[in-house]
C-alpha cells in the first residue's frame, strides 16, 4: 500500500519525477512549435509531493489500522532462528565502517557540488547535474554501504560472494517470475488489440468536451486518470497519450503544465495498489504467501487494498483544494499559473 498506493510521493526528487518531466516537455514542444521555449524543471512537482509523503503515510496507515487490520485474526508468525541472533561485534564494526563509507561519499558529492563540477555556481541545487543525476549518485551510495559491510564482516570475499548474495535475495521470487510470464502474455494481447490506448484517449476527449473550468475540471481529469490507471498500470506510457491533449488544454486555460502533471501523478497513484495490470501486486502476493500468509489468494489482496486507495484518493484531492486554496506553489518557481508571455 505504501509502495503503490502512495507511487509519487517522495521527500526528494525521483526518477518518477524526471520521467513524467520529459514527457511534458515533449507535450509542450509540440505544442508551441519550438523546442526549448518553454520547459518545465524535474523539481517542479517537488514542494507537493514533499508534504504528501506525510499525508500518505497518515492515511495509508490509519485506513490499515481501524479498517484492514480488524478484518483478519490475530497474526500468529513463526519466529525464525535468525530473528533471534542478536548483532555480533563484526557486524557492528561492518555497519559502522559502512556509515562512514557513506559518509565519505556523501562529502565527495558535496565537494563536487560546491567546486561546481556537478552545479553551475555552487549554490543553486534546481536544474544542477547533481540533481539530474540523482538515481545514478544514490546508486552508488547504497552499492558503497553494501559492499563496505559485506567485506568488513567476512561475507564478501571476492566478486562471487557479491553475486550470490545478489542470487539469494532473488530465490525467494521464483513464483513472481512464474506470475510475470503470464501476465506478460496479458499485457501483451491488451496491448496489441490497442485497448488501453482506445480507454486513455476515449477518457481523454471526453474530459476535453465537458467545459469544465477551475477545481471542478481539476478534480475530473484526476478521476479520469484513476479510472484509466485500472486498465493501464504503466504511469509513462499513460502520460505519453494523455499529455499531449492535457498539457495544452491547461497551458490554454492559464495553468502550469508543471501543475497538470501532478494533477494526474495524484489519479495515477492510488490504484496502483490493486489493480491487476500492475506486475507488482503479483511480487506482493508472492512475499506474503512466501512468509506470511500461505493461502492468501489475489481476491483478498485485491478486496483489501482498495479501501486504502479510496480513501486516499479522496484525502489527496481534499488536500489539492486546500493547497490551490491557500495559493501555496508546488516545486520551486512554479505555482498553478502559467507565466506570462509563454502563449
Amino acid at each position: 500500500a505504501g509502495a503503490q498506493a502512495g507511487f509519487t510521493a517522495n521527500l526528494l526528487v525521483a526518477g518518477t519525477d524526471s520521467l513524467l518531466q520529459g514527457l511534458t516537455n515533449q507535450a509542450i514542444n509540440a505544442f508551441l512549435g519550438k523546442e526549448g521555449a518553454f520547459v518545465v524543471d524535474v523539481t517542479c512537482n517537488w514542494y507537493f509531493m514533499f508534504v504528501s509523503t506525510f499525508l500518505c503515510a497518515l492515511v495509508i496507515g490509519w485506513v490499515s489500522v481501524h479498517i484492514i487490520e480488524p478484518r483478519f485474526p490475530k497474526y500468529e508468525g513463526v519466529e525464525t532462528e535468525e530473528a533471534k541472533v542478536d548483532i555480533t561485534p563484526v557486524e557492528k564494526k561492518g555497519i559502522h565502517r559502512a556509515a562512514l563509507a557513506m559518509l565519505l561519499y556523501v562529502i565527495i558529492v558535496i565537494i563536487g557540488f560546491k567546486a561546481q563540477v556537478l552545479s553551475k555556481d555552487g549554490v543553486t541545487v534546481v536544474g544542477s547535474l547533481m540533481l539530474k543525476g540523482l538515481i545514478p549518485l544514490l546508486f552508488f551510495l547504497f552499492s558503497i554501504g553494501g559492499l563496505t559491510y559485506g567485506y568488513s564482516v567476512g561475507k564478501f570475499t571476492k566478486i562471487k560472494d557479491v553475486n550470490a548474495a545478489m542470487v539469494k535475495q532473488m530465490s525467494g521470487m521464483g513464483a513472481y517470475v512464474v506470475f510475470c510470464f503470464f501476465c506478460g502474455q496479458f499485457q501483451g494481447l491488451f496491448n496489441w488489440t490497442k485497448l488501453g490506448t482506445l480507454l486513455a484517449i476515449s477518457g481523454a476527449n471526453f474530459l476535453k468536451g465537458i467545459g469544465f473550468t477551475g477545481l471542478p475540471m481539476c478534480i475530473a481529469f484526476i478521476l479520469v486518470t484513476a479510472c484509466i490507471n485500472i486498465f493501464v498500470s504503466s504511469g509513462s506510457a499513460k502520460w505519453a497519450i494523455l499529455a499531449p491533449i492535457f498539457v495544452p488544454m491547461f497551458m490554454l486555460m492559464g495553468y502550469h503544465p508543471g501543475f497538470a502533471q501532478l494533477l494526474y501523478r495524484l489519479g495515477d497513484s492510488p490504484g496502483n495498489c490493486f489493480t491487476p495490470m500492475s506486475p507488482y501486486i503479483w511480487m506482493i502476493l508472492s512475499v506474503a504467501q512466501e512468509k506470511y500468509m500461505p493461502d492468501c489468494a489475489i481476491g483478498t489482496l485485491i478486496a483489501n487494498m482498495i479501501p486504502i486507495a479510496i480513501v486516499l484518493q479522496i484525502a489527496w484531492i481534499i488536500f489539492l483544494v486546500v493547497w490551490v486554496t491557500l495559493g501555496l506553489p508546488i516545486g520551486p518557481g512554479v505555482g498553478l499559473a502559467l507565466p506570462a508571455g509563454v502563449l
